[in-house]
């Protein structure tokens, strides 16, 4: 018989949305070809801080949205806070310029009864309570 505690996240999901903030900023100023290497380089950063169970896509424009199997709201959030952080750390260079990014995060739990459309709703609601509240955040979504 096993002595090993159930873990309570197995068999749950939760995702983000991420949307990379001052974007049109960043493409007035430096244009868009410079846009777009941001948009590699932020990709490459998530793809290299996350867990291979985990699946990154392109969400639309300058959003991305990030899968995180077997992984409840809490550890989901502080998985994003840690992408983030790096991200907020690091640069992007492009034509002998440094450009800092930062990007928002919004993260919600699956629920059955909600299904998946709930689920990316709040996720998309709670990433812009970030935007307004001053971006450069993860923010979790509020209880159902």
């Amino acid at each position: 018989m096993s002595d090993a505690r159930p873990d309570p996240d197995k068999g749950c999901f939760s995702l983000a949305i991420v949307d990379i903030d001052n974007s049109k900023q960043i493409n007035d100023t430096y244009g868009h070809y410079c846009g777009d290497q941001v948009l590699v380089s932020f990709a490459q950063v998530l793809q290299d801080n996350v867990r291979e169970t985990d699946a990154v896509g392109r969400w639309g424009g300058e959003e991305f949205i990030l899968l995180l199997p077997e992984t409840g709201l809490e550890a989901a959030a502080t998985a994003c806070e840690k992408i983030r952080g790096i991200m907020a750390r690091s640069s992007v260079c492009y034509q002998d310029c440094q450009i800092m990014v930062t990007a928002t995060f919004g993260v919600s739990q699956y629920q059955v009864e909600g299904g998946i459309e709930e689920t990316l709703r709040y996720a998309d609601e709670a990433m812009y309570r970030g935007k307004q509240a001053g971006r450069d955040r993860v923010v979790m979504a509020e209880d159902r």
